[in-house]
């Protein structure tokens, strides 16, 4: 398999460490963990050979630093194609993905990271790319201006990103193969550990000492991460150290990316209370207090607003969901794919001002009421939310939590929906049998 760097004027360490096969899988079969996304990779690839063609166009999505790269590679290997490796960023111009569309062979695999930050304008020109295998090109200007079709080879278009709450749909609706990786359980990573120690061996590497002795080697295998080794090896370690400042923070927030579009208000008003007990736990961490509440919004268009109010000194979680619930209400109601809370002014005093016809209302325990929402949650959503709430915190542990929470409510649709589905005279006659069968006894 042939890798090539499609985009820059030179070959960097960065480039070397994207391309290094002294290290990484070369074949599913050596590439440990994501079952899930290898079952029907292998489906997918075997009915492509099957067929005589490309594959469909493979999207993969998630933190960053668990595969996605390697599995482009991977995928070329299987296919017996050639990689072409560049980036959205790099691509600035319409004309430049024209170019790199025009060089690439029948069933080449294309792989764009951090593809959600293509431009609008190259997003247009991949659209007829991946349908039909062609793109449009306007030649000339005024009078003389014309269009022309110029066709393309059949290749396979593999996207990553971190963030695909920030794609498009329609560039997000045409890819045919879509998989989440997700993090690697402990044994995965010992057998990922162990396979990678297994092939330092194989270059003579036994012992932490024999690192600079073999540096050029692990420069060949790991690129930019070869000389990280090295250094420390040598017992250098130049990366710069920035302490965080907690009283030079001017916000606390916390943002959720849905796996899909989400219509129903109040699972958000949900999400954003376990969201401000996340941030109430990193504020109070570092003895934080704020005087407003922020919530930003992102629609499947794509259009992000964000919106900010004054939350008269609360700090804690539930003053700050109560307050990004009003600013959430006004919101115009569409379909939503990110949404964060934050809390905001930190640092400055501000005294609450009341009005001469406020009444004063008699507080409630400490707790109680938060307490009272939690368990109205658990009840919806089959999780203890109490029991659970110091481990769910942790901004990982609480995009599973949301998740769960998506999920069940799809179930409780769907067996609503099943619910409404039986007549009701099947009811009545049951029901009535029955009392005719008491009367008889």
């Amino acid at each position: 398999m042939a890798r090539q760097i499609v985009t820059g004027t030179a070959e960097t360490k960065e480039d070397r460490v994207l391309m290094s096969e002294g290290i990484r899988p070369q074949r599913l079969e050596d590439y440990i963990g994501q079952e899930k996304i290898k079952d029907s990779l292998r489906v997918y690839m075997e009915a492509a050979r099957m067929r005589g063609d490309a594959l469909d166009h493979v999207l993969f999505y998630g933190p960053p630093g668990l595969g996605k790269t390697t599995l482009a590679g991977i995928i070329a290997n299987e296919m017996g194609t050639s990689l072409k490796v560049t980036s959205g960023p790099a691509i600035e111009k319409p004309g430049e993905i024209a170019a790199i569309l025009n060089n690439l062979q029948e069933g080449d695999i294309l792989f764009v990271d951090e593809i959600h930050r293509l431009n609008r304008q190259v997003e247009e020109v991949l659209y007829p790319a991946m349908e039909d295998y062609a793109i449009d090109m306007g030649i000339g200007k005024g009078a003389t201006a014309r269009s022309i079709r110029l066709e393309l080879p059949k290749f396979t278009l593999v996207g990553a990103t971190t963030r695909p709450g920030m794609l498009t749909a329609p560039l997000r609706d045409r890819f045919g193969v879509v998989g989440h990786l997700d993090y690697y359980s402990v044994p995965e990573l010992k057998l990922i550990i162990e396979r990678t120690a297994e092939r330092l061996r194989g270059l003579g590497i036994d012992r932490i000492s024999d690192i600079p002795e073999h540096s050029k080697e692990i420069r060949e295998a790991m690129g930019k991460h070869g000389d990280f080794l090295i250094g420390l090896a040598q017992g250098i370690d130049d990366r710069e150290v920035t302490p965080y400042r907690p009283e030079n923070a001017k916000s606390v927030s916390r943002e959720m990316t849905f796996q899909a579009d989400i219509t129903d208000y109040g699972f958000l008003h949900d999400v954003l209370l376990l969201m401000a007990l996340s941030v109430e736990e990193r504020a109070s961490k570092y003895g934080l207090k704020g005087n407003g509440v922020q919530i930003k919004v992102t629609y499947t268009d794509m259009k992000t607003v964000t919106r900010v109010r004054s939350n008269n000194g609360g700090s804690d979680a539930l003053s700050l969901a109560k307050g990004a619930w009003t600013l959430l209400d006004d919101l115009e109601k569409k379909p939503v794919r990110l949404i964060g809370i934050g809390m905001t002014d930190i640092g400055n005093k501000k005294l609450r001002q009341t009005t001469l016809d406020e009444k004063e209302e008699d507080p409630l325990p400490p707790g109680e009421e938060l307490s009272y929402f939690l368990e109205r949650m658990h009840r919806r959503y089959r999780f203890d939310f109490v029991k659970n709430r110091e481990w769910m915190l942790r901004i990982d542990r609480l995009h599973g939590v949301v998740e769960h929470m998506r999920i069940q409510k799809i179930k409780a649709a769907k067996k609503h929906r099943t619910d409404q589905s039986v007549p009701r005279h099947s009811w009545k006659r049951t029901n009535q049998d029955s009392v005719h069968g008491k009367v008889q006894e």
